[in-house]
């Protein structure tokens, strides 16, 4: 019994397609301009950041508390 050639076929087009993958991108230039500005944490996340291990000791000891007594 022979195998379908469907697999075969298959195989032979990815690789015909894929042929010039490989070094797509070393031709490619990058865009002139400054760098992207770097944001500081503080605009990025929604809560201030505890900067001291007590302080998140304090946060999380709250929220704890807040927690127990909601149940």
């Amino acid at each position: 019994m022979r195998p379908a050639p469907f697999p075969a076929l298959l195989f032979a087009l990815s690789l015909a397609l894929l042929s010039g993958c490989a070094h797509a991108g070393a031709k490619t230039v990058a865009p002139g301009g400054p760098p992207p500005r770097l944001l500081p944490l503080e605009e990025i996340l929604p809560a201030p950041i505890a900067r001291t291990s007590a302080q998140s000791a304090d946060a999380l000891d709250a929220r704890g508390a807040a927690l127990r007594a909601q149940h």
